[in-house]
C-alpha cells in the first residue's frame, strides 16, 4: 500500500509540496497573497475551496491543512512554488485550477495590478489556451455575480 503523504493526511514536515492537492493549495494562497495582503474574505474564499473540491476529501482539519501549506510555501520562493506546484499538477486539473485562482483573487472585489500579473504568470506557466482561460474566466464571472 502506498504510504500518504502531504498535509492533506496530516503527514508533511517537509518543505516539499508533494500531492496535486497541496500544489493547488499552494498556488491558491500565493493568488489570495499577490497583492501583498491575505483578508478574512480570501482567507474563507481557501476554506470553501477545502470544502467543496472532492479533491480535499482527505483533509481533516481546515485550519491545520492551509497552515502546513503555508507553512511550505513560506520556505520558498514565490517562482519555486509555481515551478514545483505546477509540475505535479496534472494537465486536465489546469484550467480547474486557473478558475480556482481567478475566483480567489476576485474574492476581495477586484482584481489589482498585482493579482492580474499574478494570473497572467500562472496562465504561462499553465499552458492553457488564451481562448480556454477567457472563456474560464467568464464562466467564474457568472458564478460569482451578485445579481
Amino acid at each position: 500500500m502506498k504510504k500518504k503523504i502531504g498535509c492533506s493526511y496530516g503527514k508533511s514536515k517537509s518543505s516539499t509540496i508533494s500531492t496535486i492537492e497541496d500544489a493547488i493549495m499552494a498556488l491558491a494562497i500565493l493568488a489570495v497573497s499577490s497583492d501583498g495582503r491575505i483578508n478574512k474574505k480570501e482567507v474563507e474564499m481557501l476554506e470553501r475551496m477545502i470544502s467543496f473540491s472532492p479533491l480535499f476529501r482527505g483533509v481533516k482539519s481546515i485550519d491545520s491543512y492551509i497552515e502546513c501549506v503555508y507553512n511550505i510555501v513560506l520556505q520558498k520562493t514565490r517562482d519555486e512554488v509555481i515551478k514545483e506546484s505546477i509540475s505535479i499538477i496534472p494537465e486536465n486539473l489546469r484550467p480547474t485550477l486557473y478558475g480556482w485562482l481567478y475566483i480567489m483573487i476576485k474574492s476581495d472585489k477586484g482584481i489589482s495590478q498585482l493579482e492580474h500579473k499574478f494570473l497572467d504568470e500562472i496562465f504561462k506557466n499553465l499552458n492553457i489556451n488564451g481562448t480556454l482561460a477567457g472563456k474560464i474566466k467568464a464562466v467564474c464571472e457568472i458564478l460569482i455575480r451578485k445579481t
